[in-house]
């Protein structure tokens, strides 16, 4: 448990190290996954995004204004510059990273529970292996044991447009990282970004963005109640970037139960109602303390290599506080009501 002093100050302390460690987790994450928005319910999802040609490398003389994601299914690696606003004791900066990977871990597959607009209730995977695999597998679909994913050499990459001309080489893990710092506001706004790799141990790709700034969501918090649908704004896009808004909302960060989250993928107009529906399987899921909502505004394109597919993100993100009427987040009994303790999962309850 993470403990510290003031519901407020907690819950500003936890979102921050929430979104720092999330940003810069090396492989597979949500935020970098597609939304299914075909309503399939079956446990591998059907996605939305489409296969993509190789970006031409001298095709220079147009803005870039697709937006193309890869889908879960043959989802092998994200390359990504953060713009990261301040968060708690974090300083804004911009970072750029990425990976590929030879096979694609089975629990980076969500199971599609529900999906209505460009909003889904989707469920991690649970898979049991007995035996235990062993520390270089993952236990996968049917209960058995795979090989764990491993990042592979792409040779070295270049991303032009920006600030600064990044140059990366894979470290010992073949992940990629800028060891030279980009200033806080790395690419300027509407900036043509042009990312190169030589290809390595597979062929060269080349993958295009866009430059954007701070997203400035001026919610403090949002509102979460279950059987009400669920209203979220940010500012809107004011010029005619091909940016999409993708968030996450979480009610249960800090307890029991199988991971279960609402996941959006939607037009950058700023705003959109979540139904009651997905709202309510939410809440069905259960509720801990510290429940939140990320927004990430970005551009996506995407390729297919002989190995699968590889996306490049340009994207800023800012996390907010989800309030629940009636539940209180703690980290100590000093955040509780009198005759109220803090219980395990991080809420205020009776003894």
């Amino acid at each position: 448990m993470i403990l510290c002093s003031g519901r407020d100050r907690c819950s500003t302390f936890l979102m921050g190290l929430v979104l720092l460690f999330t940003t810069m987790a090396c492989g597979s994450n949500d935020a970098d996954e597609p939304i299914d928005t075909n309503g399939s319910d079956e446990d591998e999802s059907t996605d939305t995004a489409t296969d993509t040609e190789d970006t031409d490398e001298d095709d220079t003389d147009s803005a870039y204004d697709a937006y193309e994601l890869c889908p879960y299914d043959t989802h092998h690696g994200t390359f990504k510059i953060m713009l990261q606003s301040a968060q708690g004791d974090v300083d804004p900066f911009t970072g750029v990273e990425g990976y590929v990977a030879d096979i694609i871990k089975p629990t980076t597959i969500p199971i599609v529970l529900q999906t209505q607009g460009g909003c889904q209730l989707l469920q991690a995977p649970v898979y049991e292996c007995d035996p235990p695999c062993s520390p270089l597998q993952t236990c996968g679909p049917d209960n058995e044991c795979f090989d764990a994913p491993t990042n592979q050499d792409v040779g070295t990459i270049t991303i032009e447009g920006c600030k600064n001309t990044v140059t990366m080489t894979p470290n010992i893990s073949n992940f990629y990282t800028n060891l030279d710092p980009l200033p806080e506001i790395g690419c300027e706004r509407g900036a043509d970004i042009y990312f190169k790799a030589t290809g390595g141990e597979f062929e060269p790709f080349a993958l295009r963005g866009r430059g954007i700034d701070y997203l400035g969501v001026s919610q403090e918090a949002v509102t979460a109640e279950q059987g009400e649908p669920m209203e979220v704004t940010w500012p809107p896009l004011s010029d005619d970037l091909p940016t999409r808004m993708r968030m996450e909302v979480k009610l249960n960060n800090h307890g029991p139960g199988i991971k279960t989250w609402i996941a959006c993928d939607i037009e950058d107009t700023g705003s959109v109602t979540i139904s009651k529906d997905l709202v309510n399987g939410l809440f069905d899921a259960g509720v801990s303390g510290y429940p939140s909502i990320v927004f990430w505004r970005q551009t996506a394109d995407a390729t297919t290599l002989s190995l699968g597919c590889v996306q490049f993100l340009v994207m800023t993100r800012e996390g907010r506080e989800v309030t629940i009427p009636g539940v209180i987040s703690c980290s100590t009994d000093e955040d509780c009501p009198d005759g109220q303790i803090c219980l395990p999962h991080m809420i205020c309850g009776e003894e």
